[in-house]
């Protein structure tokens, strides 16, 4: 769960930290309150492409950090061991982008590419916005959601039946 976002000097954002809390954030306000730059900063430290645009005019870079929860999460464990970063029960990701066009990420302290903090945030977080596929139309998204509800149990009862079925399988050839 995402607990904190602190962003810099990103559009016309100088400085703001945003604290998120357990169960529905909501973000509000009205049209220029600045809804979209904290989405589009959230979407930059989660991978997203950077470009010039994105620092705040007069600076010469910005950064975001974001700060998870993710106490339990083994999908978020077993992609810091492959990616032989410690694990924690917090997650800190934090992305700085020059004027040069120079990109750093780092990951708990260490530094990693994009493609590696891309595969991190997948499991992470998924951004909705207006006309934007959503994560729950996808079929695969859907039995995955299904298998984790079931837990060990249902996982238990699907490796029985995979077995069972390879088996017939084999029979029949």
């Amino acid at each position: 769960m995402l607990q904190k976002l602190v962003i810099k000097n990103i559009a016309l954002i100088d400085y703001a930290e945003i604290n998120f809390t357990n169960g529905l954030n909501v973000l509000s306000g009205e049209t220029g309150a600045g809804k979209s730059v904290i989405i589009e900063s959230l979407n930059f430290v989660l991978g997203a492409k950077a470009d010039k645009t994105l620092i705040r005019t007069g600076t010469a870079e910005c950064s975001v950090q974001a700060v998870f929860d993710v106490f339990d999460n083994e999908d978020i464990a077993n992609i810091l061991n492959e990616l032989e970063i410690e694990e924690d029960s917090t997650l800190i990701i934090s992305r700085k982008f020059t004027i040069d066009g120079k990109s750093s990420i780092k990951v708990n302290g260490q530094t990693v590419a994009v493609s590696m903090l891309k595969k991190l945030t997948s499991r992470l977080v998924d951004v909705h916005g207006q006309s934007e596929h959503f994560y729950l139309l996808k079929s695969s998204n859907q039995l995955n959601l299904i298998d984790k509800f079931g837990g060990d149990d249902l996982a238990e009862l699907k490796n029985k039946a995979l077995s069972l079925y390879n088996e017939r399988k084999n029979i029949i050839n």
